[in-house]
This record gives C-alpha cells, structure tokens and sequence, in this order.
C-alpha cells in the first residue's frame, strides 16, 4: 500500500433543501459574490477565476506554468450535474479558444470552501449531459481501477461505484425525476474524483483522459462525449491485466 496525504477542505451539504443554507454560507466570507453560472464546465471557470483575481501575471500563464497558487478567492459551489466532481477536488480543467489548448489548474487553493449537492437540481439535465455525465463519472474510476497496483480496499471501493453508475445512470435516463437515481450519481461523482477510493493505489496516467482533452479543445464536443468515443470497450471474456492475472474487468471482489 502506497503512502498518501489525503485532505479534503470542502464542507459538503447534501440533500433536499440544503440551498436553504446558501446565505449563511456566503456570510462567512464576506458581501460582495460574482455569480458564475451557464454553460459546462462552470466549477472549473469559477476555479480559474478565483485563483486568477489573486494572481499577479496572466491566467493563462498560471495555468499553461502550473504556477504554484499563494491564495484564491473563496468559491462555494451550487451543482447541477453529476459528472467531473470538481466540486470537491484541487482541480479545473480551462480551455483557450485562441490556441486550442486544454490544459489542467491543480492547487490546494482551489478547493471550493462548500458545496451545495441537492440531487432536485439536476432533475432537469437533459439525457445526452445526463448520459455524458455518467461516462466521465466511469471514466474518473477507471483512472484509479486499471493501475499497475491497487489495495484489495481500493479494488472493492471502485467497483460498488463503478455498480451504482451502471444500475442508477439508466434509471434516471429513463425517470429523470427519479430522486434516488440522481442522488447515487451526485455522490457518485463527487467521491469519484478526489482520491477519496484509490488513496494507497499506485496511480498511473490514464490516457483517456489526456486524449480527450486535446479533442475537445478543437472540437465542440462535451467532455463525456469525447471519452465515450475514445475509451476502449471492455469485454469480460477479452480483458486481461498487464500481468495476465484477470479474466474480467472487475478484479477481486467482482461483480
């Protein structure tokens, strides 16, 4: 089992009528707020923004550099779609139209202060972000599944989130209403995404991902979308570990 440094700083409060608190939340941090909202990949703006107000060159310099971050503003989320868990992790994802890149900002310092997870928000997702959202939830765990060595903990972590996607992704296709199918996928994706499964794996760089990024950053195609196209499928009668010993893709505690 690998050391690690696990620290997660986002006060998190899920569930129904938990936008009741929205104004004490804000409080804490004073009475001026930018609202940033429309579009994908909002989270992730806000994050750029936050970081950027503090920074004393170009922001895209901050990012293109990984410059290390002395401080942000503080961000408090609203979700509205179950997919990047940006809600709880360091990371944001930005793009430059000018020179089609996309590129990753991570620091501590962005870590949003709280977030708000009411799963009646996203109620109104429309199937094709609904369906997209569900594949980059898939996609982040099997960034932390397929590596050259795992924990037997962070195998069966993995797979009971890899399992609620699979059963609950269809069910709120089909009743988009459907509370417990958008709650599972919420948390899904927020514990999906911060290391909160795989802390002690040996991590590896997922391809996928990377792939993706550079695809989306020329084409106006959404995130999940992308990783659909690019992912390999996996047959349980074909998948086979770097070292032979799988038969499936779901090792140890199987499914």
């Amino acid at each position: 089992m690998e050391n690690f440094t696990f620290c997660i700083p986002t006060n998190i409060l899920f569930g129904k009528g938990q936008i009741e608190h929205l104004p004490e939340v804000i409080g804490q941090f004073g009475h001026q707020v930018l609202l940033v909202y429309g579009g994908g990949s909002v989270i992730d703006c806000a994050k750029a923004i936050a970081a950027g107000v503090c920074y004393p060159g170009d922001p895209w310099e901050m990012i293109a550099t990984h410059a290390p971050l002395k401080k942000a503003l503080p961000l408090v989320t609203v979700l509205t779609l179950a997919a990047a868990g940006s809600e709880a992790d360091a990371g944001a994802v930005i793009s430059n139209p000018d020179t089609k890149e996309k590129m990753a900002l991570f620091d501590p310092a962005v870590f949003p202060r709280t977030s708000i997870l009411d799963p009646q928000y996203t109620f109104t997702v429309p199937v094709e972000q609904t369906a997209a959202g569900s594949i980059d939830i898939l996609s982040h765990l099997m960034e932390q599944y397929f590596v050259p060595a795992s924990t037997f903990m962070g195998d069966l972590l993995v797979e009971s989130v890899m399992k609620t996607v699979v059963k609950y992704a269809p069910l709120a296709l089909a009743e988009p209403d459907n509370y417990e199918a958008r709650a599972q996928l919420m948390w899904a994706g927020t514990i999906a995404d911060n290391a909160t499964l795989c802390n002690g794996n040996q991590l590896a760089a997922f391809s996928c991902h990377a792939m993706e990024h550079e695809l989306s950053a020329y084409y106006d195609v959404s995130h999940g979308v992308g990783l659909a196209i690019i992912t390999p499928p996996l047959d349980g009668a074909d998948t086979v570990r770097a070292d032979g010993s799988s038969s499936g893709p779901f090792r140890q505690g199987g499914i």
